[in-house]
């Protein structure tokens, strides 16, 4: 079967070309699959010209930049057209729909069936002009794809037709580096050596302001750091440069300055270091919170957490809805500092029922690793072209 992605892919930093990456990985490892994707935003190569993803080595046209579609039709028409499109769509990659509708119908009219996997699904309350969009979306798809029961949910309470709306997990990498001694971790990440023997609590990912708040976290571990050495790793960068981002991450520089239980690493760190960084963590804390109403996610990080067999402090959110279920014991009922001092207080402790928590989101780990989750994006391929 010949598969054909419409996708962000690495080396551009973004979470849909991470999550791309993976998923064709593990699909090119099964017999008869063969894949192409179109790509962009990356500046290594020039608007129609073909890379290889550095990860899965799928090979890439890169076919538009900066929201620009214009020559999305142009690629199409000068490959080997497959079986499948795949569109992996979030409005920040797409924001022009209506062109992206064009290509997809373009795409149908030529015998080829179309799924998209909707990352965000917008809510009722987003308004007129998003739900717009998003049945746009839908109506110009055979198959649309979420990944957790309330997109799937709000979709249908919608009026989507039930036939058309699948819900496969997002896929699970289950970390290689998580058998690897410490101390060899440790030599290679750029953290003080005399923090190996210490508690260190991480929070990785974009630095968005309008949802996630990092500073009770800060202040609970230098709170906590007074009964356990304990220490905190702040990695990440702002996603768009957008004044209030900046002013955080440099908020967050300047803690880590200040406070010596804490290091921030700043950027987009390469797929291994964030493993290893992962690896050498206690635990994870996600700190969303809900600024905005409309926008049903699911969190990347949240599964690098449970793939690298850690304790994930979470927050009541749609993107964490699956730690919220699988793993109530690890869930802030409010982002405060006292929370979560006493629930990382626990996990430091090893309390009993926070080990049966990690357990169960270990088995969800393996129950949705990217090996599985494949398999299942190609039942799906198999049941769209029979």
């Amino acid at each position: 079967m010949h598969i054909v992605f419409v996708s962000r892919m690495p080396p551009a930093t973004c979470g849909i070309a991470e999550y791309t990456s993976m998923l064709t990985t593990y699909l090119t490892r099964l017999s008869g699959v063969d894949i192409l994707v179109l790509g962009g935003d990356v500046d290594i190569v020039s608007i129609g010209e073909r890379y290889r993803d550095p990860y899965s080595g799928v090979e890439v046209y890169n076919c538009f930049k900066n929201s620009d579609l214009t020559h999305l039709l142009d690629c199409l028409g000068k490959i080997t057209l497959g079986e499948i499109l795949h569109l992996q769509h979030e409005l920040g990659i797409f924001p022009d729909v209506s062109a992206l509708s064009s290509f997809m119908n373009h795409a149908r009219s030529r015998g080829i069936k179309v799924a998209t996997t909707l990352h965000t699904v917008i809510h009722v309350l987003g308004g007129e002009g998003l739900l717009g969009v998003q049945k746009l979306l839908v109506d110009s798809s055979d198959v649309v794809i979420v990944h957790s029961v309330l997109q799937e949910q709000e979709l249908l309470r919608q009026g989507f037709p039930v036939e058309k709306i699948y819900r496969i997990p997002h896929g699970t990498l289950i970390n290689p580096y998580i058998e690897t001694p410490r101390s060899q971790l440790f030599n290679e990440l750029p953290l003080p050596g005399e923090w190996e023997n210490s508690k260190i609590v991480t929070v990785v990912g974009f630095i968005r302001s309008r949802d996630k708040d990092y500073i009770p976290v800060v202040e609970a571990v230098d709170r906590l750091s007074r009964k356990y050495d304990v220490k905190l790793v702040v990695a990440g960068m702002p996603r768009r440069k957008n004044e209030e981002d900046i002013v955080l991450e440099a908020k967050i520089e300047r803690l880590a300055r200040e406070k010596g239980v804490m290091r921030f690493i700043e950027g987009f760190l390469e797929r291994n270091v964030l493993l290893k960084l992962l690896a050498v963590s206690d635990v994870v804390v996600i700190p969303i919170i809900e600024k905005r109403k409309y926008p049903i996610s699911i969190s990347g990080v949240f599964h690098l957490a449970i793939g690298s067999r850690k304790p994930v402090i979470c927050t009541r959110t749609h993107k964490l809805v699956e730690c919220n279920l699988l793993a109530p014991e690890l869930t802030l009922h409010n982002l405060t500092v006292n929370e979560l001092i006493e629930k990382l207080s626990k996990v430091f402790e090893n309390n009993e029922r926070v080990v049966k928590a990690v357990d169960r989101l270990w088995k969800y780990a393996q129950e949705t690793k990217w090996e599985v989750i494949a398999e299942k994006h190609l039942e799906l391929y198999n049941q769209l072209t029979t």
